[in-house]
């Protein structure tokens, strides 16, 4: 009997627990956090309303804003992977107010930086949500910016008034997006979550970063090769990807809708690798080539 007392208290025991205001919130796995956290990367529908009613400069300063935000929680989430085990001390040092109060963001990392190092996986399992969540947040500005305002439009008119310019550059980058594959077999890779893909003996694996087409050519060495010529050989291991000097390949900075940081690529063995975005536009692989499970 008292070994059975045992067990059920350390399984409580293992439990995390968030306080939020009002409440308690309890997980007895990862999983379990991973599926309540799923619902938390869309935009609530009040804060869309709340986005539609905004002039274009406002949408213009939003948008900037998120980008920085992004930015900073992707070198974050970089950071942590490249030290597993740091992502504790990493988000200590992280103003609790950058943190959006939108599906209880805030409280949720406000309760979780508490919590001890053997919740260190939930702690980064949040952090990969957060940034799908801002990467949500900046589709929905793209969205309502390019159907308020007609971003291609010439001259670009906003209640009477020629709009400058200069309101559309921090939007000028998204435009690519919409030019990605969406609907040719390509399936995009959720941000910051690590995917397992399958090479096939001797062919290639066709990606393709933002809207540019990549190869992963396999064989004795693993190369990735640019559509427009240039070719890296991938190392077995971690290989950084991303137009920022310092990554393993540095992509043609030409290519400004890569992003400086934008995807990790593991190499495992000559016929697996593993994939992670940190990315503003997306990483695209063939759907068929993921193994079942992903992760």
């Amino acid at each position: 009997m008292d070994a059975k007392r045992d067990m059920i208290e350390k399984l409580f025991s293992n439990r995390l627990r968030l306080q939020f205001q009002d409440r308690t919130v309890s997980f007895a796995s990862l999983s379990d956090f991973d599926f309540c956290l799923s619902s938390r990367t869309e935009v609530p529908a009040g804060k869309i309303r709340e986005l539609v009613r905004q002039s274009p400069e406002a949408l213009t300063k939003e948008a900037g804003s998120i980008r920085q935000l992004e930015r900073g929680f992707v070198d974050l989430l970089s950071k942590s992977m490249e030290e597993p085990g740091s992502i504790g001390y990493l988000l200590r040092d992280v103003d609790l107010k950058l943190f959006s109060q939108d599906h209880e963001w805030r409280s949720l990392f406000t309760s979780l930086v508490k919590t001890g190092k053997e919740f260190n996986d939930y702690k980064q399992l949040a952090l990969v949500k957060y940034t799908q969540y801002l990467g949500s947040r900046q589709e929905v500005l793209k969205c309502i910016f390019e159907n308020k305002y007609q971003l291609d439009a010439e001259p670009a008119e906003v209640n009477g008034a020629e709009r400058d310019a200069r309101d559309t550059v921090i939007f000028e980058s998204q435009k690519a997006a919409l030019l990605s594959p969406r609907d040719s077999g390509l399936q995009r890779l959720p941000r910051g979550e690590t995917i397992t893909i399958q090479l096939d003996g001797d062919s290639n694996l066709d990606i393709v970063l933002s809207r540019h087409k990549f190869t992963i050519v396999s064989g004795q060495e693993i190369h990735l090769l640019d559509e427009n010529g240039p070719e890296y050989i991938l190392q077995y291991g971690r290989n950084r990807v991303g137009r920022e000097q310092g990554n393993d390949v540095r992509i043609d900075t030409a290519y400004r809708d890569v992003s400086r940081k934008h995807l990790i690529i593991d190499v495992e063995s000559p016929r697996h690798v593993r994939l992670t975005d940190l990315s503003s536009h997306g990483t695209y692989v063939p759907g068929a080539r993921l193994l079942p499970g992903g992760a």
